[in-house]
């Protein structure tokens, strides 16, 4: 995994000429802090991670400022955090503003850390030179308004808790402001393993495991939400893309697009509309029924009262306050009304923040009978459903993975409940970047051209194995027919 960078304060000389939260200025509702240097020139900011820059809103057009806007991200210009002073890790936005001239400045282009990106200024509504940062996590493209009129990133977060301080870079510039009362984590302190704490971000970012791409959605409480939608009528020929049009298909492993009885929708709760959608099967009450619900993707029945009771399959649900409940329930004991959501999972590997083990401590997996063992076993593409200590990832793993590994990956982020759906290969994902607008992670790149060479040897060598498996196995059957005649002759 690419290492996480230590977010810094964007600027050499360090004097914080306006505080967050200030009565009576044009901070008294914001979490920003403004950075005017050492004297009352023209000097540089600095980038402080690798960060690509999303927008840029000229004065021209918004009135007050020209401000730009910046993502952490990957030497791809991918979503990608950085470990903040608090050692949580997240990915950021930063937004400068007063440059005098951002004409400069392109949309696109991707600053490494501490290279020169911004510059003081005095345009818009400021008294001398200086930068005004904000700060939010995920990626955004616009400022928004508070309920006081003041256009900011929405979800502030505070400086303290994010940029670290560099003492072979940074200057406390008491001459002036210097640091006006806050107190910043030195990088010196930080410890090798820090990385430890880190977790999935909210909304949606690519994360790389084996080379391999896992597009993830991390719902915020507060903005999204996630239903089951049946693809009308049942077992319809329309695509994703065909349900959802305008939305962009950000995976590429699984190049058709598959027609599939019902699908798994993020939304936004402001708008109502469609953000993050992948496959996942899952149950419905048919009407007129009055013993099983109508099979939606995978088998599942129903009883009289709404509970699935299905033994061939282990089960998972949503609760209605946003927690994964997986298990292998004859009967579910959770009613309809008291969930989201509900399926079937293929297999089960973390459960209540740790592996699935048996009685003796082993790590093992929970699979349903009706799939059997080959998908734990053998690599694939999978549907990942999830969750962490702060909220419900949806995933979908881009190419080909042993769950073994992925299980692995997830643990290391935290997740505290892990299953993979029955997707038989067929897993992908769609996304709305400009339905997000409340919490936007960030405009996919374009998916990556599968590796057909590497796919086809990758096929190869399990075509290999499973022969050598088959002839060993004729073996042993050949020795034990030999010892069974043998046994025989003697008897006679």
């Amino acid at each position: 995994m690419e290492q996480l960078q230590l977010p810094l304060i964007p600027m050499m000389y360090v004097s914080i000429s306006r505080k967050a939260f200030v009565p009576g200025t044009s901070h008294a509702h914001i979490d920003a802090i403004d950075l005017s240097g050492i004297d009352e020139t023209r000097e540089y900011g600095r980038a402080p991670a690798r960060m690509k820059v999303l927008n840029k809103l000229p004065i021209e057009s918004t009135g007050f400022a020209n401000t730009v806007l910046y993502g952490t991200c990957n030497e791809k210009g991918e979503p990608w955090p950085v470990l903040c002073a608090d050692g949580k890790v997240r990915v950021l936005t930063f937004a400068g503003s007063h440059d005098d001239n951002i004409r400069d400045i392109s949309i696109n282009h991707i600053y490494q850390q501490w290279e020169k990106c911004y510059d003081e200024g005095m345009a818009g509504n400021a008294s001398g030179n200086h930068q005004h940062w904000e700060i939010a996590e995920g990626w955004h493209y616009k400022k928004v308004k508070n309920q006081y009129g003041d256009w900011t990133l929405p979800n502030l977060l505070h400086c303290e808790d994010i940029f670290w301080f560099d003492k072979s870079k940074h200057i406390v510039a008491n001459n002036r402001f210097g640091l006006n009362g806050y107190k910043f984590r030195y990088t010196d302190t930080y410890t090798e393993g820090e990385e430890s704490m880190k977790k999935l971000p909210n909304g949606y970012s690519v994360q790389k495991l084996e080379g391999v791409n896992i597009h993830t959605f991390k719902l915020n409480k507060k903005i999204h939400g996630i239903k089951q939608v049946a693809n009308e009528p049942h077992n319809t020929t329309h695509t994703i893309g065909e349900v959802y049009p305008g939305s962009k298909k950000v995976t590429s492993y699984y190049s058709a697009n598959r027609a599939l009885p019902s699908y798994l929708e993020i939304y936004n709760k402001e708008t109502g509309k469609a953000v993050f959608i992948t496959n996942l099967a899952y149950f419905i009450n048919k009407a007129g029924a009055s013993n099983y619900g109508e099979i939606q993707g995978r088998i599942q029945g129903e009883n009289i009262d709404g509970r699935p009771d299905q033994t061939q399959w282990m089960d998972a649900v949503l609760t209605n306050d946003m927690h994964l409940k997986h298990g292998d329930f004859a009967s579910w004991e959770y009613l309809k009304s008291q969930v989201i959501l509900g399926y079937s999972p293929a297999i089960i590997t973390i459960m209540n923040g740790d592996y699935v083990k048996n009685a003796a401590g082993k790590i093992i997996y929970k699979y349903s009978p009706a799939v059997g063992t080959g998908k734990y076993t053998a690599p694939n593409t999978q549907t990942l459903l999830m969750e962490d200590s702060e909220s419900i990832i949806v995933a979908v793993v881009d190419g080909l993975l042993l769950p073994s590994k992925i299980t692995e990956w997830a643990y290391g982020l935290g997740i505290i409940e892990l299953g993979f759906g029955d997707s038989g290969g067929s897993s992908y994902a769609y996304y709305y970047q400009e339905n997000d607008i409340s919490e936007n992670p960030g405009v996919p790149e374009e998916p990556t051209i599968c590796d057909h060479e590497k796919v086809i040897k990758e096929l190869k060598q399990t075509v290999l194995s499973l022969e050598q498996d088959k002839a060993k196995l004729e073996k042993q059957v050949s020795d034990y027919k030999l010892k069974i005649d043998t046994a025989l002759k003697t008897l006679q």
